[in-house]
């Protein structure tokens, strides 16, 4: 819960991360409105106004420390300024370790270290180890039991707050506070958790599954020539992927390529909107043909691509009397088999499957329906959690999404680190923000045996030459 008027700046101080007048504001701006207050500056300059402040808003009881070393506390080590308030009047005075009965220590004795050791810290001084962080608690609990009318003087409340931690009760509410701490922050994760999931790749994803469904219902078997969408389907038998990678690495000069390159037909996308609205994906797929292209990667997805099956069925029919001509990959969102049948059809030679969509049975499946078509998929992973997915599933060629499909942020480093991570007979493809021969270079080292390159092709006046440039040795 944010005090109304500061709600809005909790985000800007955050980004901000230098001292700004809400530093200020915050403790004056308490939404519970409490009628004492035990609050430390980081200026001594501050002292007096907070003072009045807390005065002027009818505090009954007040007091701002700030140390002679510039901590907003109590020091360990000797004097620290204090402006009380009481009974409607201030006074500035100075208060030292001994004020409380307690020896003095170093600030070095006392300076906090790494997380863990802070916090075994803290479970020994709530176990009652005595010493300088016992001190240092004592010193600035008895002022705040002072404050709150909970001891008759500081050296009254050094006794309770001893007794307290001793008796074991400042551990149980210590406990008490992580256990409901812990609490707030699973609901908190839980909600972002759900706000994910409405993120453009589910979104996207339960679009496909309504769009494919209604079609389905129409249409359930797309194979059957008299009732589908191609009347005469492709009879030529699919490319094998697997094998078309090494003849494109192998090239036709006396040079092998760097790497196999699939070349994509995107008319636009999510993150980036329109790239190539009036592009002819005839003329385009033979560029990339000729250009030397292993295969092409055709976005079918229409809402947000601006793709359909039909791009790819005239992809292949424009390549496939081209001399070794390219497979043909069905780039979309599959989340029902339909999807498969539909893309071999159409004269697809290769599938894309996501496995952030993908449960692992249902991938596994996915996979069995494209070998059963002759097409060996292409399974897409992202993240770490994924590799072992597309591994059990019994993927063969996988391609690594340098993108997080959730956030649209490209890492250029994924390939290499999630390579790392797979079986040495599993084909690697690098998949988005290729733009330059130095990326292709970069991910050839991390152990890719083919690039898909999009943007980059979509928006080149000669994708044939830019296809060259990649990846020619």
């Amino acid at each position: 819960k944010f005090h109304p008027s500061m709600r809005h700046v909790a985000k800007v101080r955050r980004s901000l991360g230098v001292r700004t007048i809400f530093n200020i504001l915050g403790p004056l701006t308490n939404p519970a409105r409490p009628t004492v207050q035990l609050t430390g500056v980081f200026s001594k300059a501050l002292g007096p106004l907070y003072a009045e402040v807390m005065k002027e808003v009818g505090m009954n009881r007040a007091m701002v420390i700030h140390s002679y070393e510039g901590l907003d506390e109590l020091s360990p080590a000797g004097p620290s300024y204090a402006w009380i308030l009481e009974d409607g009047k201030i006074t500035e005075t100075t208060v030292t370790p001994e004020d409380f009965g307690l020896k003095r220590h170093s600030l070095e004795s006392v300076q906090g270290k790494d997380p863990e050791q802070n916090m075994q810290t803290l479970l020994e001084i709530m176990d009652g180890k005595e010493g300088p962080h016992m001190d240092f608690v004592l010193l600035n609990a008895s002022c705040a039991l002072w404050v709150a009318g909970l001891a008759k003087d500081f050296k009254d409340g050094v006794q309770k707050s001893r007794e307290s931690i001793m008796s074991g009760r400042a551990k149980q509410v210590l406990q008490t506070y992580i256990q409901s701490s812990n609490s707030v922050c699973e609901k908190a994760n839980n909600k972002r958790k759900r706000e994910e999931k409405k993120d453009i790749l589910s979104t996207i994803a339960e679009q496909r599954i309504k769009d494919i469904t209604e079609i389905a219902n129409k249409l359930p078997v797309p194979l059957a020539p008299s009732k589908s969408l191609f009347p005469n389907p492709i009879a030529t038998p699919p490319i094998n992927i697997l094998t078309r990678i090494e003849t494109g690495i192998a090239g036709t000069g006396k040079v092998p390529n760097l790497v196999a390159l699939f070349a994509e037909i995107k008319r636009a996308s999510p993150s980036k909107g329109n790239i190539n609205m009036d592009v002819d994906v005839v003329k385009q797929s033979l560029m990339y043909a000729k250009g030397g292209a292993s295969m092409i990667s055709v976005l079918c997805e229409p809402k947000w691509f601006k793709g359909s099956i039909t791009d790819l069925r005239k992809v292949k029919e424009a390549v496939q009397m081209v001399p070794n001509p390219p497979a043909i990959l069905l780039k979309d969102f599959v989340v029902h088999e339909y999807q498969i049948l539909e893309a071999r059809m159409a004269g697809a030679d290769c599938v894309l499957l996501i496995v952030t969509l993908l449960p692992l049975e249902k991938l596994r499946h996915f996979i069995d329906v494209s070998r059963s078509l002759g097409m060996e998929p292409l399974v897409e992973i992202a993240r770490e959690s994924e590799v072992k997915t597309a591994v059990d599933a019994g993927a063969k060629f996988i391609g690594i999404n340098n993108r997080n499909l959730k956030t649209f942020h490209v890492d250029m480093n994924t390939t290499e680190r999630l390579t790392k991570m797979l079986p040495k007979d599993v084909l690697v493809a690098a998949l988005s923000g290729i733009k330059t021969r130095e990326h292709v270079e970069n991910f050839k080292k991390a152990g890719a045996s083919a690039v898909l390159v999009g943007e980059t092709l979509m928006k080149s006046s000669d994708p044939e030459a830019t296809i060259k440039e990649l990846i020619q040795g």
